[in-house]
């Protein structure tokens, strides 16, 4: 079992930055030796008494040099996290700040998940009777993020109704953790480390978890649900998708199984036996051409004979079928664009797939719950392809969820101005930039640690941030924030992720 929880570490979450993450504050984190996990150098901190220019922005953008290659480790600044905070100690009750705040802009007591909700009434107004609200965070493994967004997630499951939380990580691991959330049997720390990305296995993933069985226990008849929905499972979806092949198609089913045995990772028995394998990510031609001929026969043959199937098997069971194919041809897709250079592609490949898994799973497991996403900032705004950065044109989940769902879909941004991470074992820094046109930068001078900022402004004239301009956010993109989130939830100070003690 601790070889599989290093191996994800160094694994799968390295291709999951890599593929969606990594823009996360300045752009693609590099992953250099899958093989071995390799190295996650990290980009240049910058201090936000320093550079200010545009010039210096847009240097900083991406981690990758001209020639494709990271920046070296001389270029992170660490500090020590528990000096020159820029807000409060989350283990403690927040100071807010006294200033008179404008318009749309709410302050809040702190992140302390047992802290009276009062703080948290404008949520109601803001969300409405959305029945998706997505919770992002502008970087990984940083503990305030997760800290405020367990907060949230209680306010939306007390007092708004929301009774599902869907997770990005691969969704049958994840269901271990569903398990758990269920039944309150077994081990939820283990459940987490083995159910999970890395990213997420923390302290507070583990209060949040634990709050939910919690709940469970005292409302049998009213109880939460935990899903995960990330596509990167091909040892799992390939699998299904030949069994069920087989069993509907009889021996039609061996030249479509053929085909999914060429699909990347469709092979390996296991994520951890994927990343030992020194070829693992590396697309070959021939198989992607086989793989993709194989799928693409696998939806014509569901379409063609979908009535049959439904009265052989059933109606779920084909749908499930479909989250098989589905996932396995995004994830194709998204290793084989990269491969190219695509990172446009791929990223949208694999948010597409996201997209689609997430919506099937709601309605076969939870169609009439709320349900509360939780997932990197890039993955949930609603119009990502029109930022302004390394992914200009790259559709995210919360894009495809925005286009399908309209006014049913919600997204709110966490941003901070002072934020540490602990990259498994690496804690950096990252300062937001200065200047009137950088949103971290602009709510630091209302010199109050913890807000929830309603980015439609009601009241204010002129808005706090301007209709239609750009600025930038979290780092790595420009974008007009109230046509990606409906509001943001900004944190003065976050500390490094607290990484579960098993």
């Amino acid at each position: 079992m601790a070889a599989r929880k290093q191996l994800r570490e160094i694994g799968a979450v390295c291709v999951i930055l890599f593929l969606t993450s990594g823009l996360a504050w300045v752009g693609l984190v590099g992953c250099d030796d899958r093989s071995t996990g390799g190295s996650s150098d990290l980009p240049l901190e910058m201090d936000s008494e320093e550079d200010s220019s545009d010039a210096a922005q847009t240097d900083v953008v991406s981690d990758l040099d001209a020639d494709g290659d990271t920046r070296d480790d001389s270029d992170v600044v660490e500090d020590d996290p528990e000096s020159d905070q820029g807000g409060a100690d989350l283990d403690s009750d927040a100071e807010v700040g006294t200033n008179q705040l404008p318009p749309g802009i709410h302050a809040l007591q702190g992140l302390q998940v047992d802290l009276p909700m009062d703080d948290l009434a404008p949520l109601a107004g803001i969300v409405g009777g959305a029945p998706v609200v997505a919770l992002g965070e502008s970087i990984h493994t940083s503990d305030g993020f997760y800290q405020a967004k367990h907060r949230i997630f209680r306010y939306l499951v007390t007092q708004l109704g929301f009774r599902a939380f869907a997770i990005e990580s691969p969704w049958e691991d994840a269901d271990q953790v569903a398990d758990y959330v269920r039944t309150c049997q077994g081990d939820p720390s283990r459940a987490i480390s083995e159910g999970l990305f890395g990213v997420w296995a923390g302290q507070r993933m583990l209060e949040l978890v634990e709050w939910m069985c919690a709940w469970n226990t005292e409302h049998p008849d009213d109880p939460v649900h935990f899903f995960g929905f990330d596509i990167q499972q091909p040892w799992d979806d390939g699998p299904a998708l030949m069994a069920f092949l087989t069993r509907v198609a009889g021996d039609q089913a061996e030249p479509f199984n053929q085909g999914i045995l060429r699909c990347e990772g469709a092979s390996f028995a296991s994520a951890e036996s994927y990343y030992q394998d020194p070829g693992a990510y590396l697309a070959d031609p021939n198989d992607h051409e086989a793989c993709w001929a194989a799928l693409e026969a696998v939806e014509g043959y569901f379409d063609q004979h979908s009535e049959e199937i439904i009265t052989t098997t059933s109606e779920e069971e084909l749908a499930w079928a479909r989250v098989y194919l589905v996932g396995l041809e995004s994830w194709e897709q998204s290793i084989w664009l990269d491969n190219q250079e695509d990172w446009v592609g791929s990223y949208e490949a694999r948010d597409h797939g996201m997209a689609q898994v997430f919506r099937e799973i709601w309605r076969l497991r939870h169609p009439e719950s709320r349900v509360a996403i939780w997932a990197h900032n890039w993955h949930i705004a609603c119009l990502a392809h029109e930022m302004v950065g390394q992914l200009t044109g790259a559709k995210s989940m919360g894009t495809f969820l925005a286009e399908e769902l309209g006014d049913d879909y919600l997204a709110i941004g966490l941003t901070g101005y002072d934020v540490w991470i602990d990259w498994f074992g690496d804690v950096e820094r990252y300062r937001a930039y200065t200047g009137d046109d950088v949103v971290e930068w602009r709510l630091h001078q209302l010199e109050t640690d913890y807000l929830l900022v309603d980015l439609a402004f009601p009241g204010g004239d002129p808005p706090f941030f301007a209709n239609g301009e750009l600025y930038w956010l979290g780092l790595s993109e420009q974008m007009v924030p109230a046509e990606q989130y409906r509001a943001l939830i900004y944190l003065e100070y976050s500390p490094p992720m607290e990484y579960l003690d098993l």
